[in-house]
């Protein structure tokens, strides 16, 4: 991967970050406000999906994100039939330890994008002055 694309990638895990994060705070406090339930949907499936999929070194933008939009929604209908399935349905707590858990998620993976060096032999990293 070459700079910019590390850039890139370090903008959506904190972006991810941060939208995971605020949706946890918003569903674990118990706050109510017109953007909540837009925030944690989106939180829920793009913020998971990034978690689980921004390890992959893919460089190409539209497939990483078509990618991570279906592991989100999959993690998301997985998580859901697990807990109808054991017979302990509380969506608010477990949406917002999910969230929780994907804003650390995506945190550590910020973290390691910043200490990230580009890799010496692509052809893009040579031409940048």
């Amino acid at each position: 991967m070459n700079r910019r694309q590390l850039n890139v990638h370090l903008m959506v895990d904190v972006a991810a970050t941060v939208v995971c994060a605020l949706g946890a705070a918003l569903t674990l406090a118990d706050i109510h406000t017109p953007v909540r339930s837009g925030l944690v949907a989106t939180a829920l499936i793009v913020g998971t999906g990034w978690a689980a999929t921004c390890w992959i070194n893919l460089t190409d933008a539209a497939t990483a994100g078509t990618v991570a939009l279906a592991t989100g929604l999959s993690i998301l209908f997985f998580f859901a039939l697990f807990f109808v399935e054991i017979g302990w349905w509380h969506p608010v707590g477990s949406a917002g330890v999910l969230l929780a858990v994907a804003a650390a998620l995506n945190a550590s993976a910020a973290f390691r994008n910043l200490l990230r060096k580009p890799v010496p032999g692509d052809p893009a990293v040579e031409a940048a002055p």
